[in-house]
């Protein structure tokens, strides 16, 4: 592409880009209009391919238009994002009656068990609202094993996805219990995941036997954040407390990160895969470098660089912080 002395493009690229940019988005916004004729899988790939055309002049497109074409592409990614919850299957449940006992003497009929109706989530006004999602693109908790106890309920799912400049707290119907929540797209936001008030003991399932039928009553657990998974994140700032799962992060940019959790690390700092050496045990083309060796390779400039990053991360957080006194 054409660009002048500073690098940046040329009105006549810059031109192009536009007619080009609002011709494919009003043959999306006309694709959203009529469903029947388009998945929304194949509306999904458009934006991104949208998002590729803009992201492919980098640099050289002015700040002013790169931000005003990421937000119209995220106001068609959050629209897709409402068709595709409307799409999915309402959750049912049905009363199941008990089996007859075969021995004869079972005379007494006991209380047919119920299955509770699934928990509503709702979120606080500047969050969007927080949906069951069993879509392909979101990574699904891992099914509880035969071994797991029978008064363990199983983890519920939530997304939040595509959002600029917001401060996203989600709150939980108490009867909510574990959950596992998934973030994507999200683009300067401050993400609070830490429950309301921290100081408070959680209080796990309570069984006990009631003095009427006999049957056991369990008591449930205010909503409680087991694992959590975050992708394309940019310009974030994430809180979370200690998982009792795991935290997955990928594709994060320029993001501060506050989590503890229950992570699977196998250091192999040691090993190296040699394609020269086909036999077993460690390779004697490789060594390991001595104290010595390792501290003259640690300069003074990459001590400078790793200050650089860490300076860049307070002053990101100042930011932040300066923004949500301001609101």
């Amino acid at each position: 592409m054409a660009t002048n002395e500073q690098g940046v493009v040329s009105t006549a690229q810059s031109a192009e880009l536009h007619s080009l940019f609002h011709s494919q988005k009003q043959g999306i916004l006309q694709s959203l209009e009529e469903q029947s004729s388009t998945s929304i899988t194949d509306i999904s790939k458009r934006i991104s391919s949208l998002r590729t055309l803009v992201d492919s002049f980098g640099e050289g497109l002015p700040k002013y238009d790169r931000g005003r074409y990421a937000s119209q592409i995220t106001e068609l990614e959050s629209k897709v994002a409402i068709l595709r919850a409307k799409e999915k299957p309402k959750s049912r449940f049905a009363f199941t009656k008990p089996k007859s006992s075969p021995s004869p003497g079972a005379g007494q009929s006991r209380p047919s068990p119920t299955i509770p109706p699934p928990t509503s989530s709702r979120a606080t006004s500047n969050v969007s609202s927080l949906t069951a999602s069993s879509s392909d693109d979101v990574p699904q908790a891992p099914e509880p094993t035969a071994s797991s106890s029978s008064s363990t309920s199983a983890s519920t799912m939530h997304t939040i996805s595509s959002l600029t400049d917001t401060l996203v707290r989600p709150e939980l119907a108490p009867g909510t219990g574990a959950y596992t929540l998934s973030l994507s797209h999200l683009r300067r936001c401050v993400i609070d995941l830490c429950p309301p008030h921290a100081t408070e003991p959680e209080r796990g399932p309570e069984l006990g036997l009631s003095s009427v039928d006999g049957t056991a009553r369990t008591t449930l657990t205010k909503p409680t954040l087991t694992t959590l998974h975050a992708k394309d994140l940019q310009q974030c700032i994430m809180v979370a407390p200690v998982l009792p799962g795991s935290a997955m992060l990928s594709e994060m940019v320029d993001c501060l990160v506050i989590v503890g959790a229950q992570q699977v690390y196998e250091s192999k700092h040691t090993q190296v895969q040699d394609f020269d050496w086909v036999r077993g045990g460690q390779s004697p083309n490789w060594s390991l470098l001595s104290k010595d060796q390792a501290s003259v390779l640690f300069t003074q400039e990459m001590a400078s660089q790793l200050y650089n990053v860490r300076e860049k991360d307070e002053n990101l957080v100042m930011e932040w912080t300066k923004r949500l006194r301001s609101s």
